[in-house]
């Protein structure tokens, strides 16, 4: 799945997520999703997805 540009709403920030280089290979969070940059292809590419937190998960962490 080929990620492109996502739409930046109302009071939402357009700059990109934490960025982090492994082995010459760049990888970015943006909120839930990590993706990895296609140099060749100029793109992002869905590369995984991290869990939202519950609301049950996050009262437990705060334990």
């Amino acid at each position: 799945m080929a990620f492109g540009w996502r739409y930046v709403g109302r009071g939402e920030s357009p700059k990109l997520g934490k960025i982090v280089a492994v082995e010459s290979v760049f990888y970015m969070l943006d909120r839930e999703w990590i993706l990895r940059y296609e140099m060749g292809s100029n793109r992002w590419v869905k590369e995984s997805s991290v869990p939202k937190l519950t609301l049950i998960n996050r009262l437990g962490s705060l334990r």
